[in-house]
């Protein structure tokens, strides 16, 4: 899942949960995905890339990607 392959695992997310926001977001490539969001809910948010704007709303996130 792109160049930060592994990142879930560190937070115990399974590849299989953030294929199924994917999924419950219309969205059938996960190439298209511009992030991936555990929130504080522990509900998991997805942002494909057609629909990030400027960002903004991801601006209290803190990216572990890296």
């Amino acid at each position: 899942m792109g160049t930060s392959t592994g990142w879930w695992r560190r937070v115990r997310i399974a590849e299989s949960e953030i294929r199924q926001a994917a999924r419950g977001n219309g969205i059938g490539d996960l190439s298209e995905l511009a992030a991936v969001v555990l929130e504080s809910d522990g509900s998991i948010s997805v942002i494909p890339s057609s629909k990030l704007g400027d960002g903004s709303s991801l601006d209290d996130v803190v990216d572990h990607a890296g």
